[in-house]
């Protein structure tokens, strides 16, 4: 039995953790995409105009905010092509490749890094 719980536990801590920097950041751009919609559903169906007020959500404060490159994280409003409702991506850029990480991970190519 001692032999199978390192192995078991070290299965699960790779399957609970990311494994990468961005892994990482797609895990607390989707956890910042909560906070911003339990934040709207609390101000009458608002628009986010800054990250800054999901603050108030986070255990780690401000570090919510903040994506493991050290960047603070970005959003913007884009038109879904399917349904063509508004919806909210919160997205920041890996600093070597300046690809886009977002949440909702499918409207990523909608987002403008220039902005």
């Amino acid at each position: 039995m001692r032999r199978i719980f390192p192995l078991f536990a070290l299965l699960v801590v790779g399957c609970i953790y990311p494994q990468t920097k961005t892994d990482a950041a797609a895990v607390k751009a989707e956890q910042l995409l909560v906070y911003a919609k339990t934040w709207s559903n609390r101000n009458d169906g608002q628009k986010l105009e800054s990250l800054d007020v999901l603050i108030q959500y986070a255990e780690e404060g401000e570090r919510a905010i903040i994506d493991p490159w050290g960047q603070t994280f970005r959003f913007s409003y884009v038109i879904e092509p399917e349904t063509q409702e508004e919806r909210l991506v919160i997205w920041t850029t890996e600093p070597k490749s300046g690809r886009v990480v977002a949440v909702p991970r499918q409207l990523a190519s909608l987002v403008d890094p220039s902005k």
